[in-house]
């Protein structure tokens, strides 16, 4: 299997799971190399890899963002200029709004440290341990560097499942805190981008 059929086989498998999730079925899967998209979902693949997407997250979120004047959503419908053109506007808003959210995390952080420590709390490890205060179990879980086991004993779990649901996530983080995106792995298991062999 070649890299365009190995990505287009992803496309076809992702676009019908998504059929089931949005139209309650997956009439005309068949089977992937006698498709009768099989050209679109070669297209589709051949996309990804050029502009480095991940081929599942184009199939997600163009169910998502693509509006035709027909009843349902074919894989032909995937390979538009106008299809590529907003999945792009949108993965631009999708990684801003990401970037946002750790860099604010870390400002919230700073600001109750200055506020709490160290009357109420004696470091930044008893904030993030904290359940009342406002931060998502990732990132306390890999904002503190090298890893803390204490934090991980209770937020781990959680944290290994939202970056497992949140592919653009875990690739930011991967930028941001590779050490302990590892750790969290050899803890929690392989997260999904890892066990398919990463990005499209």
């Amino acid at each position: 299997m070649d890299r365009i059929d190995e990505i287009g086989y992803r496309a076809w498998d992702e676009f019908y799971i998504q059929m089931r999730r949005w139209y309650r079925h997956d009439r005309g899967r068949g089977i992937y190399w006698s498709h009768k998209f099989i050209k679109a979902f070669k297209e589709i693949a051949a996309h990804c890899i050029s502009n480095n997407i991940d081929v599942t997250d184009y199939i997600i979120r163009s169910f998502e963002i693509v509006n035709v004047d027909h009843k349902y959503l074919t894989p032909r419908d995937f390979v538009t200029k106008i299809a590529f053109k907003n999945y792009e506007e949108h993965r631009y808003k999708f990684k801003e709004e990401l970037l946002t959210a750790w860099k604010t995390q870390i400002e919230t952080l700073v600001d109750l440290e200055c506020k709490f420590v160290p009357d109420k709390y004696d470091n930044e490890m008893e904030l993030l341990i904290c359940a009342i205060m406002p931060f998502e179990a990732w990132f306390r879980v890999l904002y503190i560097e090298p890893f803390n086991e204490e934090i991980f004993k209770y937020y781990g779990a959680l944290a290994h499942k939202q970056l497992n649901e949140n592919r653009k996530l875990l690739t930011l983080m991967r930028k941001y805190r590779a050490d302990n995106v590892i750790q969290l792995e050899h803890r929690s298991g392989i997260f999904i981008d890892t066990a398919i062999g990463g990005n499209a």
